[in-house]
């Protein structure tokens, strides 16, 4: 009989070198989630900032509903009419060109409030029609207040929590002043044998009060005048700073209760 030699092929063995140095994975306490909830001062303040942004919205919302009795009534041409809109462009750029330096004299508030003056000089006096040439004053005046208010309250809420949001819900304030705006404007001019459209202004006037009352109160506490700053920081900063130390502390008080520790 023939021999049948059967090869089995080579037993290989696989051996996994562990390390014994390799640490046990760190289990990390599980993230808390953020807490968007903001104290009672920046909720007034967040208030005070729309409020504004609405006030700004009536006034840029009611120029052209007035604009054909203005022309009728001072016996221009629109040409001359449109001195208005360039007496807006200096109020804004005079506010670009002296913001920062009067920011560093009167901080946030102090802005704030002599912004909401300007607009309740501005409304006040067109109240009682004066000549064109100081009425178009009147509007160089009105938005250089509206840039240091429009100015501030963005830069303060830009710097709570969910900025987005509350950025998002003071523009759209200011858009409903400018719808609101035509809807008081049209029946005051119109009403009557001779239009007195000019007595519109009393209604901003008087919301201007309220802004100005408003902003005074809310933010009363960063309304200073000749603040010197001998460490060159922002209270804007140090508040953060402070509340980015309160969240590392409870995240290490969340720690220490983890089991194990």
């Amino acid at each position: 009989m023939a021999t049948i030699t059967q090869q089995q092929p080579p037993l290989t063995e696989t051996y996994e070198l562990n390390d014994s140095t390799k640490q046990p994975p760190v289990v990390e306490p599980p993230s808390e989630p953020a807490n968007e909830k903001i104290g009672r001062a920046a909720l007034l303040k967040l208030i005070a900032a729309g409020f504004a942004f609405f006030v700004s919205g009536v006034n840029d919302g009611s120029v052209g509903p007035l604009l054909p009795y203005m022309i009728r009534d001072y016996n221009i041409s629109t040409a001359v009419v449109s001195i208005i809109y360039g007496a807006n462009s200096l109020g804004w750029f005079l506010a670009a060109l002296t913001n920062t330096h009067l920011r560093e004299i009167f901080d946030l508030g102090g802005l704030l409030a002599f912004g909401a003056f300007f607009q309740l000089v501005a409304n006040a006096l067109r109240v009682w029609k004066p000549p064109f040439p100081f009425f178009a004053v009147t509007f160089w005046l009105v938005c250089l207040g509206q840039a240091y208010q429009d100015a501030g309250c963005n830069a303060y809420v830009a710097s709570v929590k969910a900025a987005h949001r509350w950025l998002a819900l003071i523009h759209a304030l200011y858009m409903a002043g400018c719808l609101v705006a035509p809807f008081v404007a049209t029946p005051i001019a119109s009403a009557g044998q001779t239009s007195r459209w000019y007595l519109f202004y009393s209604f901003p006037a008087g919301i201007c009060v309220l802004n100005l009352a408003l902003t005074c109160f809310a933010f009363r506490d960063t309304i200073r005048f000749g603040r010197k700053r001998s460490n060159g920081r922002d209270l804007s900063s140090i508040s953060e700073a402070e509340q980015r130390a309160g969240e590392e502390e409870q995240v290490k008080k969340s720690r220490g209760r983890l089991p194990g520790n």
